[in-house]
């Protein structure tokens, strides 16, 4: 090929370039001028609030499916955990009461006592269980604190079995196992207890409190589909001339349902969520601990009778639990408070015989008021209160499990509902600005 012919063949390949680059450049002009024109800017416009009605029913879908996820483990799995816990913590004591009262009759131990001692390690060894299986992978604390409890339940049943044997037997060192038994219920398996019931007591807590709050992205979202979409309006009537276009004005009145829908349900959820958290969950807290503290004041009392009051610190330590009873069931209000606190006073004044007894030297009457079957002893006040107690906790268990199904039934059909008006303010708005677009053609 020639030098001539090689520009010449440049020279063509230049101008299809340039022809190629106007075509572009003309048609890029045409789509600029497209978008900029009235019909341009209407569709762009309908476009934008299509994408937002419906990113308003996404937004609230997701919020009410976090809730229910919520709602779904705190019914599933973190309640009934929090309530194996109590339960374990519960029954703990009250074999660790039960094994202390036993020993005060001596020799051959009663039957009731015997019963109520292995239905408390039975129903311990189910919660540990239960709680075992509950407990996830990743919650390495409460693992811990369930192998130790595990590790440790066996050995104080052992030491309490060896104690009864020697107790009827006549031999007096079945008392000392009997405190070895108890010193490490005190001080290893009931801090265990208390700590996993604390921590599966927070979760729950957790839950009921982010429930308890109503979530307003998707409200935020929904507001802002509403004030876009009056404006539009406004702008569309001064455009055309015309009032009212009813496609709009229905994808309004849809958007409209569907904020005073997820306002009122957030609203009435979460007051539910806040009442089984302030009616239910933190008085259960309370009336835990004060049973708890009912059964270790009753170890207490049994444990200074067995040393014949010559342990100092047992009284303190069983006025102060008797106290905490006290503060417990007065914060609570509850249906049993008044017959409970009776309950607590006439167990005091049981005590104070008690003490007047030992302190006489009389150590069969003392015995007669701690375990005796009428009602001056102090063991049928304590197991009447003991009772009382568990029935409260029952109650408040139960009141908030209501309220939490409550608190889920308020937003059971917003997820369709929402869908449903996000589709049909979507399509009104389409079907609304079709006529408008027409008119340019």
């Amino acid at each position: 090929m020639s030098v001539r012919d090689g520009a010449r063949l440049r020279s063509r390949r230049g101008a299809a370039a340039a022809v190629v680059e106007d075509a572009l450049m003309t048609r890029a002009g045409h789509w600029r001028d497209q978008a900029f024109s009235t019909p341009g800017r209407l569709a762009a416009i309908g476009l934008v609030l299509v994408l937002l009605v419906l990113a308003a029913g996404a937004a609230t879908g997701l919020a009410v499916g976090a809730r229910d996820t919520r709602i779904d483990t705190l019914r599933g799995s973190a309640d009934p955990l929090s309530n194996a816990a109590q339960d374990l913590y519960s029954s703990l004591s009250i074999a660790d009461a039960s094994a202390s009262t036993a020993f005060l009759a001596g020799g051959l131990q009663p039957r009731v006592m015997v019963d109520r001692y292995d239905s408390a390690v039975a129903a311990a060894s189910a919660s540990l269980a239960t709680a075992t299986m509950g407990v996830g992978d990743d919650d390495s604390a409460a693992r811990a604190l369930l192998a130790s409890l595990s590790t440790g339940l066996p050995v104080y049943t052992g030491l309490i079995a060896t104690a009864g044997a020697n107790n009827r037997a006549g031999n007096p060192v079945g008392v000392n196992y009997l405190g070895e038994a108890s010193h490490l219920m005190q001080t290893q398996l009931l801090p265990d207890a208390q700590r996993l019931y604390s921590e599966q007591s927070a979760t729950v807590v957790d839950l009921e409190h982010r429930n308890a709050s109503v979530d307003w992205v998707p409200l935020l979202v929904i507001v802002l589909a509403l004030v876009l979409l009056v404006t539009f309006q406004f702008y569309l009537a001064r455009r055309s001339n015309r009032r009212l276009n009813f496609g709009l004005v229905l994808a309004t009145v849809a958007v409209a349902l569907m904020f005073a829908w997820t306002l009122v349900a957030g609203l009435v959820s979460a007051s539910f969520s806040q009442r089984a958290a302030s009616e239910s969950t933190g008085p259960l807290a309370a009336i835990t601990t004060a049973r708890i503290s009912a059964q270790q004041a009753r170890t207490d009392e049994t444990r200074n009778l067995l040393a014949r009051g010559d342990d100092a610190e047992i009284p303190q330590t069983f006025h102060e639990r008797m106290d905490t009873v006290g503060r417990a069931l007065e914060k609570d209000g509850g249906s049993t408070e008044s017959d409970a606190l009776h309950n607590l006073d006439a167990w005091r004044s049981a005590h104070e015989s008690m003490r007047s007894h030992l302190a006489r030297g009389d150590y069969a009457g003392a015995v007669e008021v701690a375990i005796g079957t009428d009602d001056a002893s102090s063991g049928s006040q304590f197991v009447t209160l003991d009772a009382k107690l568990e029935d409260r906790i029952g109650e408040l268990r139960a009141h908030g499990q209501h309220l939490v199904d409550d608190s889920d039934r308020a937003t059971a059909f917003l997820v369709v509902g929402s869908g449903i008006l996000a589709g049909v303010a979507a399509l009104a708005i389409i079907l609304g600005l079709r006529p408008r677009l027409s008119e340019y053609q």
